[in-house]
C-alpha cells in the first residue's frame, strides 16, 4: 500500500522514485516468530513506525520492525545492536506476545556509541515482543540482532547471601555467572574470583576438614574466616593447590560456632559446578614409616594440619614431632622425608616451640635443645601468634609460625624413636656416652618430659634414674 501511494506520487511529479516494500515484520500484528539464542537479521528500508511512542531517552522509536521471541532457558538475556550498523539505534522488549497494551519492561538508546544493547531476567517458555527502530524519524537500516543468554548468578553470589548450612556433608556449588565480591585475600593467588559463599556452623568440636577434590577440574581456591556475615578480616585458613589443581583445607571449630566458607577460582572469569565436601578431619599418613640412615629412627609424613593437630597425632603413634640433634638429621628431613615423592613445596613440622614460656624452646620429645637451625630473621614471633617451629620448602633454615598458618599447608614429620640394644643411647645418636647421661638428667629434672620414665611403670622417679644409671654402665651388644 505505502509502495502504491509513494508511486502515485513519484508519477504524478514526473519522477523516477526508488520504491523499497514493507519488511513483513513492519508492524506488531505481523511480527517475525523467533526463538532462544542467536543472529537475527533485520532492515527496516521501506518500514514505518507503528508503535507507541514509548519514551527510551527518545519520543519514539522510529522506522521500526518487530520480533515474537519466545526465551528456550530461564537466564539473563541480552539484545544487542552493537557493532552491527551505523545507524542510531533504540530497542524495546514487551512482555507477551502480539501488540502491546502497555510501556516495555525494558528500554534503550544508546548502549555501544549510538546503538543500543540491553538485558533481563528471562523465564524458560516466556513470549516477549521486541521493538527495533531508529532514533531519528526516516533513518533505516540493515542489522543484525544479537541474542546471548548467560546464567542467572546463584543465590550464595554475595557474602551478605551465603547459603547457610551446618554439619557434615556434601554441597554443590555452582560460580556460573558469578561475580567478585569478596576481598583480595592472598592464597597463592591474588583474590578468589567468581567467588560464592556458604555460611557454615559446625555441630561438635574438632577437626574439619574441606574439600573440592575430584568434583570439578577448575583450578579452585577456598578460604574459612571465623564468624557469620560478611568477613572484616583476613581468613583463618585458606588454600589454592592441594590435590592437583583442587582446593583442600583443615582447621579447627568449636561446637556452635558459625564460619563463612568462600569458594571461587585461581583464574578470573572461570566457572564451575562441583562438590563442597565438609567431614571430620583425622590426619593420615603422606609418607612412612622411612628408616633414617641418619639415627636408625623411623619417620612418617602425616597429612597437613596444625602444629597442635600433628603433635597429639604423632603421640597417640607411639611418638613425637621430630627432634632435630645435628645438620644431618635436618638436611635428611628436608630432603629426604618433606621430598620423599619429588614434590619440591611442603612445609614440615617439627617439635621445637616456645608456647609455654616466650623463647624458651623445648622438643616436644622432652630432648634438651642441643641444635638450631633457624633461618634468617627467626624465630620472629610475627603477629605475636609464632610459637611453632617449621622446616620450610625453600631452605633447610626453620621458620616459627602460627599454629594453623593462613599461607601454605603444613606437614606434621613424627619421628619414632627406635628401641635398640642401647637403651642408654637417650640422645639417640647411636653412642653411648656423657652426653646421653647428660640428656637424661636434663629430662629427668623436668617434670614435662616423659621420656625419663625408664623402666616404663607409668611414674618418673628415682628407680628410673637407677635404671638409667645400671643400662649406661652395661656394655652394648
Amino acid at each position: 500500500m505505502r509502495s502504491s501511494f509513494v508511486l502515485s506520487i513519484c508519477a504524478a511529479a514526473g519522477m523516477a522514485c526508488a520504491v523499497h516494500a514493507q519488511p513483513a515484520n513492519d508492524h506488531c500484528d505481523s511480527a517475525e516468530i523467533i526463538s532462544g539464542t542467536g543472529g537475527f537479521g533485520l532492515d527496516s528500508t521501506g518500514a514505518d513506525t507503528d508503535g507507541a511512542a514509548d519514551t527510551c531517552a527518545t519520543g519514539n522509536i522510529y522506522q521500526d520492525v518487530w520480533f515474537q521471541w519466545t526465551a528456550l532457558a530461564t537466564e539473563v538475556v541480552t539484545f544487542s545492536l552493537c557493532d552491527s550498523t551505523g545507524n542510531d539505534t533504540v530497542i524495546a522488549v514487551y512482555d507477551g506476545a502480539g501488540c502491546p497494551a502497555g510501556g516495555p519492561v525494558a528500554c534503550n538508546d544508546d548502549s555501544c556509541e549510538f546503538q543500543s544493547r540491553l538485558s533481563l531476567s528471562v523465564n524458560s517458555g516466556q513470549t516477549y515482543m521486541i521493538r527495533v527502530g531508529s532514533y531519528s524519524e526516516g533513518d533505516t537500516m540493515s542489522a543484525t540482532l544479537a541474542i546471548s543468554g548467560t546464567l542467572p548468578p546463584p543465590a550464595n553470589d554475595h557474602c551478605d547471601s551465603p547459603n547457610v548450612i551446618d554439619g557434615f556433608g556434601t554441597f554443590p556449588v555452582s560460580t556460573d555467572g558469578t561475580d567478585t565480591d569478596g576481598a583480595a585475600d592472598t592464597c597463592g593467588a591474588g583474590t578468589i574470583y567468581q567467588d560464592v559463599w556458604f555460611e557454615w556452623t559446625a555441630a561438635a568440636s574438632g577437626n574439619v576438614q574441606l574439600e573440592l577434590c575430584g568434583s570439578t577440574s577448575n583450578d579452585t581456591t577456598m578460604a574459612v574466616y571465623d564468624g557469620a556475615g560478611c568477613p572484616g578480616g583476613a581468613p583463618v585458613v585458606c588454600n589454592d593447590d592441594s590435590c592437583g589443581l583442587q582446593s583442600k583445607l583443615n582447621f579447627a571449630v568449636s561446637s556452635g560456632s558459625t564460619y563463612m566458607i568462600r569458594v571461587g577460582s585461581y583464574y578470573e572469569g572461570n566457572t564451575m559446578n562441583a562438590t563442597l565436601a565438609i567431614q571430620n578431619y583425622v590426619p593420615g599418613v603422606v609418607a612412612g614409616p622411612i628408616v633414617s640412615p641418619v639415627n636408625g629412627n623411623t619417620y612418617y609424613m602425616l597429612e597437613a594440619s596444625s602444629w597442635t593437630a600433628g603433635e597429639a597425632s604423632a603421640v597417640a603413634m607411639g611418638g613425637h614431632l621430630a627432634t632435630v640433634r645435628s645438620e644431618d638429621e635436618n638436611n635428611w628431613l628436608f630432603n629426604d622425608l618433606m621430598k620423599f615423592d619429588g614434590y619440591q613445596f611442603r612445609r614440615g613440622w617439627i617439635g621445637i616451640n616456645d608456647q609455654e614460656f616466650l623463647n624458651s624452646y623445648v622438643w616436644t620429645s622432652g630432648e634438651p635443645v642441643s641444635y638450631t637451625n633457624w633461618g634468617g630473621g627467626e624465630p620472629n614471633h610475627a603477629n605475636g601468634t609464632e610459637f611453632y617451629g617449621q622446616i620450610p620448602w625453600y631452605a633447610t633454615g626453620w621458620n616459627d609460625n602460627s599454629d594453623l598458618p593462613g599461607d601454605d599447608p603444613c606437614y606434621p614429620l613424627v619421628e619414632i624413636i627406635t628401641v635398640t640394644g642401647c637403651p642408654a643411647d637417650f640422645d639417640g645418636d647411636g653412642t653411648v656416652d656423657f652426653f646421653d647421661y647428660d640428656a637424661f638428667v636434663v629430662c629427668f629434672e623436668d617434670p614435662d618430659c616423659t621420656n625419663a620414665d625408664f623402666d616404663g611403670d607409668g611414674t618418673v622417679d628415682f628407680f628410673d634414674y637407677d635404671a638409667f644409671v645400671v643400662a649406661f654402665e652395661t656394655p652394648c651388644p
